[in-house]
């Protein structure tokens, strides 16, 4: 900061001493980032916490239609649909038929017996008889 000597006119500058608005003024800019940063992050929290629940389907669909279109007429057979979600079980795997399994997701095959051979849906599973077999096609060991 620069000071003048009102006596002798001189100039003189301390790097130290800060001028008397910026210390207020940078402390402000602290205060103003403080409060951005928990507003992105509060924001940023809540936003993960409801995105579920804006994603989520509950089977229903309701679609506009114009005059003059024809109606579909809705069931009324007095079966509510249910809102718990259907889980599959994997269809086991034949050993006499599958000797080494692989996914049509993933370049790894398996032995039919693990837990990963077992967690390929049947419409990505594909078998083959050796080890040889998978790794002709660009296969590499996974569980075994």
């Amino acid at each position: 900061m620069e000071t003048v000597n009102p006596v002798t006119g001189e100039v003189s500058y301390d790097p130290q001493a800060a001028p008397q608005g910026q210390v207020a003024t940078s402390w402000w800019v602290l205060v103003q980032c403080a409060l951005c940063l928990i507003c992105v992050g509060v924001g940023g929290f809540l936003l993960g916490r409801t995105y579920p629940l804006m994603t989520s389907t509950s089977g229903v669909s309701i679609t506009h239609t114009s005059r003059g279109a024809e109606e579909v007429p809705v069931p009324t057979s007095g079966a509510t649909p249910s809102t718990s979600p259907t889980t599959l079980s994997p269809t086991p795997i034949d050993p006499a038929t599958c000797h080494w399994v692989g996914s049509k997701k993933s370049d790894k095959y398996h032995h039919p017996s693990t837990r990963c051979a077992e967690s390929i849906k049947e419409i990505n599973r594909i078998c083959f008889d050796t080890p040889e077999d998978a790794k002709a096609k660009g296969y590499v060991p996974g569980c075994m």
